[in-house]
């Protein structure tokens, strides 16, 4: 008899049972990752893209909407025997609504550690403004 480490085995019963199948969205969406935050003057983006050359990534703004796509490549080639890979590669795109028009002329963007960071400044005229009240 053949000793198997049980938490191999387990691993092997939980994969058998729940095989993973992942639609085109949730393959893009594991690709690229975001967080997206915002406070009274700009919407905050983090993309998380490791391995992602920052000159293959295109960011689009129109109106009120973000896109993000690019192409994250196997660092391994092909024909390599793969025993477990666990990091996704492939095309990605995400499409981020925003509820608020942005200053296009203003937006920032910079890459460090494999994420994407962009700061969307918000239009002037859509910020909340306190109207103070004249007591006559």
């Amino acid at each position: 008899m053949t000793w198997k480490d049980p938490f191999n085995v387990l691993e092997e019963v939980v994969e058998n049972l729940f095989p993973t199948i992942l639609t085109e969205q949730e393959i893009r969406t594991t690709l690229a990752p975001v967080v997206v935050s915002e406070d009274k003057d700009n919407y905050y983006v983090r993309v998380l893209l490791p391995g992602v050359e920052p000159d293959k990534i295109n960011v689009v703004l129109q109106d009120r909407q973000l896109s993000i796509e690019g192409e994250r490549k196997p660092e391994i080639e092909e024909k390599a025997t793969f025993l477990r890979r666990e990091r996704p590669y492939g095309k990605f795109k995400r499409v981020i609504n925003l509820s608020k028009h942005i200053d296009s002329e203003k937006v920032e963007a910079s890459y460090k550690n494999g994420i994407l960071f962009l700061t969307l400044p918000k239009k002037e005229e859509l910020k909340p403004r306190q109207i103070k009240i004249k007591a006559e």
